[in-house]
């Protein structure tokens, strides 16, 4: 009888490992375009995902144990972008 492994990779746990989530609201949403465009500059760190095009909420989620770099980065975007950080469910 063949032993069967498990297929879901397995996931540490601690500080820095895991991808981040972060939700944010745009001030003005006509700013989309350019928050959108000085993002992919920080691929290597975070990508952007609009779930609905009409939710003012977009989603941005870290690159895996680089959370604070890309909250770091986001931070630094707000001078070029207004926008909030919000909490979502």
């Amino acid at each position: 009888m063949l032993a069967v492994r498990s297929r879901q990779p397995s996931v540490r746990r601690g500080a820095g490992c895991c991808v981040k989530v972060f939700s944010i609201k745009l001030k003005n949403r006509k700013d989309n375009v350019v928050f959108n465009s000085i993002l992919g500059g920080y691929s290597h760190l975070m990508w952007i995902r609009e779930e609905n095009p009409s939710d003012p909420v977009i989603r941005i989620f870290s690159t895996r144990g680089l959370a604070n770099e890309a909250r770091d980065a986001l931070e630094r975007v707000r001078s070029e972008v207004d926008f909030d950080f919000v909490e979502t469910e």
